[in-house]
């Protein structure tokens, strides 16, 4: 199968690797070297709600019109008390994705009182409560807090740009570095990594190129080039562009190559987590053997390195959101990784997990409604395929 051999034969030493991920950092960032601030270009805090911070990073590029985009992240504290700046060692850096407001339809979203305005899962009763960390709020360009007078709430805007050589995966990737800077100046000293939909690529490709990311879960975010996708956003999709384009990192790393990055180093973990019935995206249905592959395939490629640890699970989940299963896995693998630290965690038998977690009972039961027909197509093959020769 064509995507094991693009994580089996990619590179056999760690340092083949390390230079993946450098090309990859080198489509985004000329110098391929992380920005290294960590002071945010603006910062109001205890907004609204206690603990809560409001930070603004700008990003220029004097190419662009308008030169500049501003990225708002949200910092909210566990317990703020005394003046403290954080409560916990470990923070959690979630990304929203796509979301553009609080959607009052999910099943398992109260959106309610100040939460609804920035937190649109109500994820803060679940990092705040049942994982005891802070977190930061981090949004797409061009969605939800970030979006800008003048420009389209759309993502292919940035298509003209990177038709002329500039590098505009950099606009999604950067605030998270930023936020990351921001973190450590503070003094946390582990980073948790999680996101949805765009989110889910976000981490994916977050935790890939920056080795601090210690543990992430991308969520409904990306799924191998050999499955059928119709639901890709321009960030997302394979592309073969003629000079003078900058490059483009799927065509140094495709999504397989990314997973491995993303847990290269020892103690550093990545799961993944699907729905089975996912409406719009990277669902689980149908795929399983494959999905089983590439797993096997990336953790086999980690243990021989050695790395970390990788694997994939799947919830029996059909709405497009954060549900409570996703929780409890990720909830459960964050013990499981500090019960067994220093040596890498086991995720084969995770709570909700339909894959292989039967000896592992859920507290919840599945949706009560009829499978919904897959809604992706046939993948782009040309690009696709070109994708899966050994790069």
């Amino acid at each position: 199968m064509a995507l094991l051999l693009v994580v089996g034969l990619a590179s056999s030493s760690i340092d083949g690797w390390l230079e993946l991920r450098r090309r990859t950092s080198a489509t985004i960032w000329q110098n391929a070297n992380l920005p290294n601030r960590s002071t945010p270009d603006g910062l109001v805090k205890n907004i609204s709600v206690p603990g809560l911070s409001k930070l603004t990073w700008s990003l220029t590029d004097p190419a662009m019109t308008p030169a500049t985009l501003n990225s708002t992240v949200y910092h909210s504290l566990r317990r703020p008390t005394n003046g403290a700046l954080r409560s916990s060692n470990t923070v959690v850096v979630h990304h929203h994705g796509h979301a553009k407001a609080c959607d009052k339809t999910l099943p398992d979203n109260r959106c309610d009182g100040p939460l609804s305005w920035y937190d649109f899962y109500n994820l803060t009763d679940f990092f705040h409560s049942e994982l005891q960390l802070d977190y930061y709020m981090i949004y797409m360009p061009l969605y939800g807090p970030n979006q800008q007078q003048g420009l389209p709430v759309d993502h292919s805007w940035f298509e003209q740009w990177q038709l002329k050589g500039l590098r505009t995966i950099r606009f999604f990737l950067e605030p998270v570095i930023l936020t990351i800077n921001h973190a450590l100046s503070l003094g946390y000293d582990r980073i948790v990594m999680t996101g949805k939909s765009g989110g889910g690529w976000t981490t994916t490709l977050s935790a890939a190129i920056d080795p601090r990311i210690a543990f992430s879960f991308p969520i409904a975010g990306s799924i191998p080039l050999d499955f059928h996708h119709i639901s890709w956003d321009f960030e997302q999709k394979p592309r073969q562009d003629p000079p003078p384009s900058a490059g483009w990192y799927l065509s140094e790393c495709n999504y397989t190559c990314l997973y491995t990055l993303g847990a290269l180093e020892p103690e550093r973990y990545q799961l993944q987590v699907l729905h089975e019935d996912d409406p719009c995206c990277y669902y689980g249905h149908g795929r399983h053997p494959g999905i089983e592959a590439y797993d096997g395939a990336v953790q086999s490629t980690l243990s021989a390195l050695p790395g970390g640890a990788f694997s994939t699970v799947v919830s029996d989940w059909n709405v497009h959101a954060v549900c409570q299963m996703d929780r409890v896995m990720i909830k459960t693998a964050l013990a499981r990784a500090d019960a067994s630290a220093p040596r890498p965690p086991s995720f084969r038998e995770l709570p909700c997990d339909l894959l292989r977690g039967a000896a592992a009972p859920c507290p919840f039961a599945p949706p009560a409604r009829a499978r919904p027909l897959p809604l992706e197509g046939p993948p782009e093959r040309g690009q696709a395929r070109n994708l899966l020769n050994g790069k």
